[in-house]
């Protein structure tokens, strides 16, 4: 399968999730909508845990095992998940508070962010092909400043963005 056609499928998915869960937001509070979708998210390992304790053999034929991890493993996994909650609060406010069509771009551009913080802290230095992505991505989002303002939105000002 070309990685075009998986791209696709997963722009498109993307646009499914983000449609989706605008119209959760609407009328309802933030919170709420994160909590009830990292639950679902959850029930989706719940199967796979229960599977390992009860029969790890069975588990481990199917690749489903869930390892145990120690303490300082189980510590990391709560401060990540304190950073990302944060980020989820933000990205849910925003779709709630702005235009399907400014939030989603928004939410893409973290991939960029991950790679200047790649830069900056890990001192990674991206190939020829990598630079011209993240030019190809600064003039998309100078693009969708220009579209946010003829909506009415500032980016400047606009605390959701």
């Amino acid at each position: 399968m070309s990685w075009l056609f998986l791209g696709l499928i997963s722009v498109l998915l993307l646009g499914c999730y983000d449609v989706s869960r605008k119209f959760a937001l609407e009328g309802n509070a933030v919170l709420p909508v994160l909590f009830l979708s990292t639950i679902f998210g959850l029930s989706c390992m719940i199967p796979f845990v229960v599977l390992t304790h009860f029969n790890p053999v069975l588990a481990k034929n199917f690749g489903m095992f869930t390892d145990a991890i120690s303490l300082r493993a189980h510590l990391q996994i709560i401060l990540k998940a304190v950073i990302v909650s944060g980020s989820w609060v933000a990205a849910y406010s925003a779709m709630k508070h702005l235009p399907i069509s400014v939030a989603s771009p928004i939410r893409a551009s973290q991939p960029f962010f991950t790679v200047i913080a790649a830069i900056t802290i890990f001192g990674e230095t991206p190939t020829t092909i990598q630079w011209g992505g993240l030019v190809i991505m600064l003039v998309s989002y100078y693009a969708f400043a220009v579209a946010g303002r003829s909506e009415g939105i500032s980016f400047r000002n606009n605390p959701w963005v």
